[in-house]
């Protein structure tokens, strides 16, 4: 894990005099002396090394951070390719005497204080046309310097600084749900990973200095909007007094600098967060934070989302280097459309300072065996064996192509986790199926339902148009001939007050039936959809309501059912469940503490949720649980 790497090569380059087209530098491994000189580099910004293309390096770069359609379609695997064989050529290429591997464990940094250097796509470096070495177990850094690295080591449980704004008027970020996944992730592991213990959460810029001053974060993470390019950079906040407050990256690194916070490494997950060169995150952080990740280009949410999950798992969990974290990052995205078809795959990037990089990452609870998905599969068990069993029929005869589901409950009862349920032991238990979950947002306006429909399908999968569903099912159907993929859709909660009402979930499903249906045949995969809804006061109401806007109507591809409510927890479910799923908790952990917490909670899912999450987080901490088995017998009810 924390092991020092075979290789490390270091290859600096800068202008030639005053010639901005002429550069030149030396590779080594760590002693300058004993490096090969770099001369007449062909790497300036006029530079055109592409016979069969347009493009100079000065304006692939520009073209790089906008990333528009036509150019992203462009940059296909043959001209990425090109790209990393001619830098490889003007670097690497110099050096083969070295005999350098085509695999394996190999740290390269770029070494520069151009910017025009610093914003060439160095992850694109290709041998002989071969594959790209970064996807070879090849890491690729940007650096200030060689000399000016020192060893960093992160301390146990570190603190992070989250900030996730989420200004109005702004195309939404799924923040929410983000932050939920990345705290349910890290706090399997580690209970302090939690909001308000380890994890603070702030969404406007002047909340980020009280913080620092009193939370004192080992990690920072930026989860939102960039704007500008190569001329300026800049990050949007949420302003109590406007709709946005944009603050350039050059004022977050003036208040970091000067802050007491031991921050060793910020990661800045926006669009072109590192495009703006010197006023880019990675250039104005980089200069005093060990370690500074960022995005190169326009960030799409669903693999931005992806990606830092992998990263923080990386770091958090398995203690890797963030260089060694980047390294092997593409090979764990499994986020449909994260290909190497697809110029999405070049986030995001490193600017490293620090030589060598420890951590301490919290050990595998082996002592204490319970399902580690267990807080979403509290009771629900009826609802849930409906899904799983006609889902599971489905698969196996062919038939429907589609199954839609319908539940609801009060605030407070888990209807948003059961969307994570339906995922988490759907994934577990179906072995026939290649699940393709997405999580798209209800329109704002249904003044064109069918259009609505198409268009909030086709930007969850960031797709041109709904033409293009088929192809990227296939595309993204990794599994063999012996697997299905079932298409998982899963609907954020309807809140009272929204535009989609029940009455509208009707001509939704005749949409799915008569047009999303063909799309889902061509491409020979099956439907799974879930749409849940909060009653703000009458669940009984609302249950009325949903049958209603379903009676007589019958399909001829799409099977649908309204589950029965999600209602509180009793004494009995909360015991049940914990012998079920080997929740281990304290034997004096009997009938009066679990009273306890219904009370408190007043059997509300949620909230009945956390008071056994904090007894659980309690319970790993305590030598003289941790020594008891991980199951009682069955007849031991004195247990509970």
């Amino acid at each position: 894990m924390n092991a020092p790497v075979p290789e490390r090569i270091f290859i600096e380059i800068a202008p030639a005099g005053t010639a901005r087209t002429g550069y030149r530098g030396r590779i080594h491994r760590g002693d300058r002396d004993r490096g090969v000189e770099l001369e007449s580099l062909d790497l300036g910004p006029d530079s055109a090394p592409f016979p069969k293309r347009s493009h100079t390096l000065g304006a692939l770069v520009e073209r790089l951070a906008t990333l528009d359609e036509a150019f992203a379609r462009e940059l296909d695997e043959r001209f990425q390719t090109e790209i990393g064989m001619h830098l490889y050529a003007q670097t690497l290429g110099r050096v083969d005497a070295w005999d350098l591997p085509d695999e394996g464990d190999v740290e390269v940094q770029i070494v520069t204080l151009d910017e025009h250097i610093a914003r060439l796509p160095w992850v694109l470096l290709n041998r002989r046309g071969g594959a790209f070495l970064s996807a070879c177990g090849w890491s690729i850094s940007l650096a200030r310097s060689a000399e000016d690295q020192k060893d960093c080591e992160l301390q146990p449980s570190p603190r992070m600084l989250i900030v996730a704004p989420e200004p109005p008027g702004w195309p939404p970020t799924q923040a929410a749900e983000h932050l939920d996944e990345l705290e349910e992730m890290l706090g399997e592991a580690d209970p302090r990973f939690k909001r308000n213990q380890h994890l603070k959460v702030v969404r406007g810029w002047d909340e980020i200095a009280p913080a620092l001053a009193s939370f004192q974060p080992h990690l920072l993470y930026y989860y939102g909007h960039g704007k500008g390019g190569m001329a300026t950079s800049r990050l949007v906040f949420s302003s109590p007094s406007a709709l946005e407050q944009t603050v350039p990256v050059a004022d977050l690194a003036q208040l970091l600098r000067h802050s007491s916070a031991p921050l060793l490494l910020a990661y800045v997950n926006c669009c072109q967060g590192d495009a703006g060169g010197l006023l880019g995150a990675g250039w104005q952080l980089g200069e005093f934070v060990p370690a500074v990740v960022t995005n190169r280009t326009v960030a799409y949410v669903s693999t931005a989302r992806a990606q830092a999950l992998e990263l923080w798992r990386s770091i958090l969990l398995l203690g890797d280097p963030p260089h060694q974290a980047l390294a092997t990052l593409h090979a764990r995205i499994e986020t449909p459309g994260h290909t190497f078809a697809n110029t999405r795959w070049m986030n995001p990037v490193l600017h490293r300072r620090y030589a060598r990089w420890t951590s301490s990452p919290p050990r595998p609870r082996s002592r204490m065996k319970h399902d580690p998905h267990w807080n979403v599969k509290l009771d629900r068990s009826k609802q849930f064996r409906q899904v799983f069993t006609d889902t599971e029929q489905m698969l196996r005869e062919g038939s429907p192509r589609v199954l839609a589901y319908v539940w609801y409950g009060e605030e407070g009862q888990g209807v948003g986790l059961f969307h994570q349920r339906l995922q988490v032991e759907l994934q577990e238990r179906l072995e026939r199926a290649w699940i393709l979950k997405i999580e798209p947002r209800w329109p704002e306006e249904l003044l064109n339902r069918y259009r609505s429909f198409e268009d909030m399908i086709a930007e969850a999968c960031d797709l041109r148009d709904i033409s293009q569903l088929d192809a990227w099912i296939r595309a993204n159907s990794q599994g063999d001939r012996r697997t299905t993929p079932l298409f998982h859709v899963r609907h954020e909660p309807l809140r009272p007050g929204e535009p989609v009402k029940p009455s509208d979930l009707r001509i939704y499903l005749e949409w799915w039936n008569d047009y999303l249906v063909p799309i889902l045949v061509d491409a020979r995969a099956f439907g799974l959809l879930g749409i849940s809804f909060l009653a703000q006061k009458d669940p009984a109401k609302l249950a009325k309501r949903l049958r209603e806007a379903f009676k007589d109507l019958e399909l001829e591809h799409v099977v649908h059912d309204v589950l029965d409510e999600l209602e509180k927890i009793d004494l009995e479910d909360l015991k049940r469940f914990l012998r079920f799923y080997r929740v281990l908790l304290p034997r004096s952990m009997k009938e009066r503490v679990l009273g306890r917490i219904l009370e408190r909670s007043g059997g509300r899912y949620e909230m009945t949720v956390e008071e056994l999450r904090k007894l659980v987080d309690q319970a790993w901490e305590d030598d003289e649980i941790l020594s008891e088995p991980a199951a009682q017998p069955a007849d031991e009810e004195d247990d509970w």
